[in-house]
């Protein structure tokens, strides 16, 4: 029997939509361009920006194999120099996502050097994204084979969990450990075409639905081997993060406004990015106090050292204020430091927002670890306890009180267990002893570094 016999055709469809800013480049630079951004975002010849197949290929194999043998995920997506120097065809074909509803967004962003909390010299870049809330047509299909039902008689279930995949979301392009690219369907849906069955046949050959439809469950494609945490957090006082472009506001008396908070769309942000610094320098605050080595640091988070590059294993998403903040302007005055009076012409007004009903959650928190180790989830936990507590600030103008936090509640995800935490920490599900276990194996690294 033809082992290349083909037994079933699948068609995979849905609208995606971005969840968080997209930044796919166009790899040309500054050349070419108007405005002066170091990364431009890609576009087909009609101008429109798109998400190429092949960015979509590369990530959803690459989610798929967390969850399966390297022979099963060559067996779907294709493998070339397999031991017994035979080659696999991929059984999944992509197409490009052409976004409508976009908005073309610059975000800047600068190296922040890790001892003195500055930014480094020469670090400053623009770039541009695509603003969350684009959409556009995902297409894919997958061709069955005799081979594939006899090395995996059960392959409806790739079907169903790229399916799911693609409901309960993933990330895409550039910057994803720092919350973006973020895309999901809610309406995917995967058609099997069964050719030992004449009806469906038929329906393949003249395009219409098939009789078996799979829908996607967001609830079903969960990633194995991550630690994830999802906390939600009041504002003491007020927090900024400055976006510099006021759009020429000014105040009823007529001053310049210089700074706002920055807004993705309607909604107030922390960005991805400052996120991801904020808990970096958290993190080495806490390796620092138990004498754990920095190059711990650097192989969780990433490093861009040359001659030690390493891929992010710790992600972030962008958070975005729900209701319950309010923007209010506030004018200061610059202090001569020297002479305790104020500078003459630096009064300076902002817009930074207020938290409007105390210890009401107002900002959810997410982050998690690709095959962490029990010292690393330590370090979420210790990361989670310094947000909780406000010792962790988020934003600018710390000194003078903004950005600090406070814990309402959290949950834990960790080794298929979840652990709900209230009030002022107190683990009200999941045993308590299996998080201090974590925490216990991050301060004996230090310890064990600190002896040797």
């Amino acid at each position: 029997m033809d082992s290349a016999g083909l037994i079933a055709k699948v068609k995979i469809e849905g609208t995606l939509r971005l969840d968080s800013p997209l930044l796919i480049g166009d790899g040309y630079g500054s050349e070419g361009h108007t405005n002066e951004a170091d990364i431009h975002v890609l576009k087909n010849k009609e101008g429109r920006p798109f998400i190429p197949a092949t960015s979509l290929a590369g990530v959803i194999r690459s989610r798929f194999s967390e969850n399966h043998p390297k022979a099963v995920a060559g067996l779907l997506f294709g493998e070339i120099g397999r031991k017994d120097g035979s080659d696999i065809q991929s059984a999944v074909s992509f197409y490009d996502v052409v976004l409508e509803n976009t908005s073309v967004i610059v975000r800047d962003g600068v190296a922040i050097d890790d001892d003195t909390g500055t930014g480094k010299k020469g670090a400053k870049y623009d770039y541009e994204a695509v603003e969350r809330g684009a959409y556009g047509r995902f297409h894919a299909g997958l061709t069955i084979r005799r081979f594939h039902e006899e090395k995996f008689p059960d392959w409806r279930e790739w079907v169903k969990e790229l399916t799911d995949l693609l409901a309960s979301g993933f990330s895409v392009g550039a910057l994803t450990a720092k919350g973006f690219g973020k895309v999901s369907s809610g309406d995917v849906k995967a058609y099997v075409y069964d050719f030992s069955r004449p009806a469906d046949v038929s329906s393949w050959l003249l395009g219409r639905p098939s009789e078996e439809v799979y829908e996607g469950n967001p609830d079903g494609s969960a990633p194995k081997d991550r630690l994830a945490v999802d906390g939600d957090f009041a504002v003491l006082h007020s927090l900024i993060v400055r976006d510099r472009d006021t759009d020429d506001r000014k105040t009823e008396s007529g001053a310049a406004i210089h700074a706002v908070q920055m807004k993705s769309g309607e909604s107030y942000v922390v960005p991805g990015t400052t996120m991801k610094g904020v808990l970096r320098h958290g993190s080495r605050k806490i390796l620092d106090i138990f004498g754990v080595d920095h190059d711990f640091l650097d192989e969780l988070m990433g490093s861009a050292a040359e001659g030690k590059k390493r891929k992010s294993r710790f992600l972030v998403d962008e958070v975005y204020f729900r209701e319950g903040v309010v923007p209010a302007l506030q004018s200061r005055n610059r202090i001569d430091r020297f002479t305790g009076g104020t500078m003459d012409s630096a009064l300076f007004t902002e817009e930074p927002v207020w938290q409007k009903e105390a210890g009401k959650p107002v900002l959810h928190i997410h982050y998690e670890i690709v095959r962490p180790s029990k010292e690393e989830a330590g370090l979420a936990l210790f990361l989670l306890k310094d947000l909780w507590t406000g010792h962790l600030v988020v934003g600018g103008e710390k000194s003078i009180g903004r950005g600090l936090l406070s814990g309402v509640s959290a949950v834990i995800s960790y080794e298929g267990k979840r652990y709900c935490i209230e009030g002022k920490g107190k683990v009200t599900e999941g045993n308590a002893e299996e998080l201090e276990a974590c925490a216990k194996a991050l301060a004996a690294c230090g310890k064990e570094a600190h002896e040797a």
